[in-house]
């Protein structure tokens, strides 16, 4: 009402205005004559009504306008002495509640014209506001959505339907879980149950199919918009694609947990898993067994034909380590030529043990033992393949036994090792403690 109440007005020229008061002037007129007559009294009933009717269509200015003759043309015609110019008293009570009426109805008129021009200018500033808000929010790189507390989507950005490969009408209405992977739905959810008035956001990073169906790691900075009883109303999450990010971690975690050559677990790595294994071996009576490994013969073919051909020769013989024990046991390279293989959590004792760990080892040094065959390239010459043998010397050590630390075990099997190598090499020799 209020916008029509100024459309109105603007629609319309003063002059316009002051000629329709004036025929609404001379209609309530034209009314009163036909209602009533003239001596009947009640001058200004038809004039109170359209005199509203004048300040709402007309404005101000025309209102008062048809005011003051309504004021006068009743004093003259409906107060006696009809149609004759004479003071008297109830003539002058008449016109003047009559007037006093109208400038109270054009106050009201006056303030509601105010307000309505105060809400004009809100509402367009709003819509101003909301229009640039979109644009901005269509503008950004960042793939933006908003969702209701129940999960359905009510807003996504251009990028969003770039990022996904997807039109709008593919979301909105439709709830965001289908755009994240299954595994990680209940991380998202916990961190969106905790968003409140003191933790307004939640920052979280998940797997979700991109476009064309590919997995993509993707931040989303979700921030929960709330009513003024603190709850929540809506969401606005803002993602941004963090795989790049992602691998480099992984790939750095994989770097210091893993021999970058033969991709198999580092010393750090070893040393964790064997705490570990000492732990739940302690606790669950079973046992293991460490096996110290150094290749006998490499050496020589680092120096005929470069590292190239010894690194192969190393990734070949960490596949064979590999093979010869369980995947859930631990195959690592702690340098150079030496390797270190744990097995453990096998039933029994040390002594009834000892066959079945030997038996390990034995397999061990057969596999190593095969011939190799390197792929030689060089610049110089055409690729050919030589043959290299490579056999290898063992340590083992059993465990538990007593308070050895993982340093410790290593360190025997080291020594192990060593008594093997003097023992002419291409042998196995078993940890023996002085107790």
């Amino acid at each position: 009402m209020l916008k029509q109440f100024n459309e109105l007005h603007n629609r319309l020229s003063l002059p316009v205005r002051c000629v329709l008061a004036v025929g609404i002037f001379f209609f309530a007129l034209l009314l009163r004559l036909l209602v009533l007559p003239v001596e009947a009294g009640f001058a200004n009933i038809t004039f109170y009504p359209l005199m509203v009717a004048s300040f709402f269509l007309c404005g101000t200015g025309p209102g008062f306008l048809m005011a003051i003759l309504s004021a006068s043309t009743s004093y003259y015609i409906f107060i006696p002495p009809h149609f004759e110019w004479q003071i008297t008293r109830d003539g002058n009570l008449s016109a003047g509640a009559f007037l006093i009426c109208a400038c109270f109805v054009a106050y009201i008129f006056s303030q509601m014209q105010s307000h309505a021009k105060t809400v004009k200018s809100l509402l367009e500033s709003s819509q101003k506001s909301e229009t640039l808000y979109r644009h901005v929010l269509s503008d950004q790189t960042e793939s933006i959505f908003r969702f209701l507390p129940d999960h359905t989507i009510t807003y996504v950005n251009d990028a969003f339907r770039q990022y996904f490969g997807r039109d709008s009408q593919d979301f909105i209405g439709k709830k965001w879980e289908s755009i994240v992977l299954p595994e990680d739905l209940p991380f998202f959810h916990y961190e969106l149950n905790r968003l409140s008035l003191d933790h307004p956001v939640a920052d979280v990073e998940v797997r979700v199919v991109g476009n064309n169906e590919d997995m993509h790691w993707c931040r989303f900075v979700n921030r929960g918009i709330f009513d003024d009883e603190g709850h929540l109303k809506e969401v606005q999450s803002v993602g941004r694609d963090c795989t790049s990010r992602k691998n480099l971690e992984e790939e750095l975690k994989r770097l210091a947990f893993t021999d970058s050559l033969t991709r198999l677990s580092n010393r750090r790595l070893l040393q964790d898993r064997l705490r570990k294994s000492l732990i739940t071996i302690k606790r669950t009576g079973k046992s293991g067994a460490l096996f110290f490994i150094d290749l006998d013969n490499f050496k020589p073919i680092n120096d005929r034909y470069g590292h190239e051909a010894g690194d192969l020769l190393l990734i070949e013989a960490a596949q064979r380590i590999k093979s010869c024990v369980r995947e859930m046991d631990t195959v690592a390279r702690i340098g150079g030529d030496e390797f270190v293989a744990m097995v453990g959590e096998f039933d029994g004792d040390l002594a009834k043990s000892v066959s079945y760990v030997k038996a390990i080892a034995e397999k061990i040094g057969l596999a190593l033992a095969e011939p190799y065959l390197i792929m030689i390239e060089n610049d110089d010459v055409p690729r050919y393949i030589v043959e290299h043998l490579c056999t290898a010397s063992i340590g083992v050590v059993q465990f538990p036994q007593g308070n050895g630390s993982a340093e410790n075990y290593l360190r025997w099997a080291d020594r192990a090792m060593y008594q093997a190598k003097d023992a002419g090499r291409n042998a196995i020799r078993f940890y023996e403690s002085a107790a």
